[in-house]
């Protein structure tokens, strides 16, 4: 799992381009270290070229987001592999 950080600007570029949210308040002080981050609550499953693949809200269990997550990468595999067999038919 990959988390996101960065700039507030980066941030919210990325929050704007997957269509999520997030708000953290205005810090009183400079030495302000305890605060919450409000945020959209589900994540994504992205394949490896990075293309999107699924999504899992909170109220996707726990075995449902593995079954899920098996099932993309056998995809994902079984289509590298067929890909990698036509570009080798094809030398």
């Amino acid at each position: 799992m990959v988390g996101l950080r960065g700039s507030v600007s980066a941030v919210g570029e990325a929050a704007k381009a997957y269509r999520v949210y997030f708000s953290a308040p205005v810090r009183n002080s400079p030495t302000d270290t305890d605060y919450l981050v409000d945020h959209s609550i589900f994540f994504f499953l992205m394949a490896p070229d990075g293309v999107f693949s699924d999504y899992f809200g909170r109220d996707v269990s726990a075995s449902e987001v593995a079954k899920r997550i098996r099932v993309a990468c056998g995809e994902w595999e079984s289509e590298t592999r067929e890909g990698a067999l036509k570009s080798m038919k094809g030398k």
